[in-house]
């Protein structure tokens, strides 16, 4: 039985110079931190409602800042490396509350960290790591390597295309970004249910090493087809033009 995800605790750097020089406190000090009891999260912040999608959208968005405002007041951060809109990162957290254990534990000198991607459910991993493995292979490999994830019924910009016309786009693509590397890139989901995601990549790019960097924004559609996540749809004027 796979263990029941928890927090980190992470102690300032004051108190551990404190406990340095002060062995008897640091031996209360740990015994505090172990002896704490661990629950749920969403125990612990004691907030009648999380993410509700019956709601309004402003109301859900209320209800977030009450669940940032309690997070804050019991020093637990959520270290995050993507980006979300509002409405899926509440969908997203009241997952998380609701199955994280954290220490009931709130003194100087002491922080708890809650990894958000960590704790996300396999299927928005998969979505995750699918953008990761498109972008690798779109600047640096020949771009059938990309057949296996992409959509028999694939639309670039609006448009229908098959693999023939993708090959074409990859030719033009070269032809105008020869010489483009990818300097690093950011995630954004924007939208998420059972079988169907949005996700921006913002790419940042350079030509050379002195070069300004170029922003690019591309927009993914994907679907979930036999229990695998597909790329459906591609948007961006800049690097496609059909």
């Amino acid at each position: 039985m796979p263990s029941q995800p928890s927090s980190k605790i992470k102690v300032s750097a004051a108190t551990k110079r404190f406990n340095r020089y002060h062995p008897q406190h640091r031996f209360q000090f740990n015994d505090k931190v172990d002896l704490a009891e661990s629950i749920l999260l969403w125990e612990y912040l004691d907030l009648p409602k999380l993410y509700d999608p019956k709601l309004d959208d402003s109301i859900n968005r209320e209800n977030l800042e009450t669940v940032y405002r309690q997070l804050k007041h019991l020093k637990i951060h959520i270290k995050q490396e993507h980006h979300y809109l509002d409405d899926c990162y509440f969908m997203l957290l009241s997952n998380i509350i609701e199955k994280v254990k954290v220490k009931k534990i709130n003194a100087i000198g002491i922080s708890q960290e809650v990894d958000f991607e960590a704790n996300l459910d396999d299927s928005i991993k998969q979505l995750f790591n699918l953008c990761h493995h498109f972008s690798k292979l779109f600047f640096e490999s020949p771009w059938r390597s990309l057949y296996p994830i992409l959509d028999e019924h694939l639309k670039i910009n609006g448009t229908s295309n098959y693999y023939e016309l993708w090959e074409f786009l990859e030719v033009d693509f070269k032809i105008r970004f020869g010489n483009l590397y990818l300097k690093d890139y950011r995630l954004s989901l924007r939208h998420y249910e059972e079988n169907l995601a949005i996700i921006f990549i913002d790419y940042r790019t350079k030509s050379h090493t002195k070069s300004a960097p170029k922003l690019v924004q591309l927009k993914i559609l994907f679907r979930y087809k036999l229990n695998v996540w597909q790329i459906a749809e591609l948007f961006c004027e800049d690097f496609f033009q059909i």
